[in-house]
């Protein structure tokens, strides 16, 4: 009997452990089927909480790395999109004036040539039909100064 308690224990302890056991260096002097089983058990516990340890540490990790990167992905995003909509709104802008000046003084007085954003610089090419469109799109006094003396 005690040899066959012996031999659960340690096929047990293999189990659990995934160790090889030098039966040898082993010292089972004390051992009685109410302690092997308690040891048993007591062993399993311990290796269930290490590995849940252990997966719960691996969470913890993934969920702080995945929240840095979604935090700075959305940050890049975020920058890209607001330039973008800035842009946008600019060019609707810029349509708009030449747009409302357009239909009071003739199809060709303003027309937009190019216009783009570049590193946050906008550039805007406008070719006028000449100097009088030129002044009064642009809010510009032209003409003759006259004294009153």
């Amino acid at each position: 009997m005690r040899k066959k308690v012996e031999q659960q224990f340690i096929n047990e302890f293999e189990e659990t452990y995934d160790v090889k056991v030098d039966m040898s260096k082993l010292d089972l002097s004390n051992l009685t089927v109410k302690n092997a089983s308690n040891n048993i058990k007591q062993y399993k516990k311990i290796r269930l909480y290490k590995r849940l340890n252990v997966c719960f540490s691996a969470i913890i990790v993934l969920l702080v790395c995945s929240i840095g990167i979604i935090c700075g992905v959305f940050d890049k995003y975020s920058k890209k999109m607001e330039e973008e909509i800035m842009t946008e709104e600019l060019e609707e802008y810029i349509d708009n004036q030449v747009e409302e000046y357009v239909s009071g003084h003739g199809k060709k007085s303003v027309k937009v040539d190019k216009f783009s954003v570049e590193e946050g610089i906008a550039k805007l090419n406008i070719k006028y039909a000449g100097y009088e469109d030129y002044a009064k799109f642009n809010g510009l006094y032209y003409g003759a100064v006259w004294s009153t003396g």
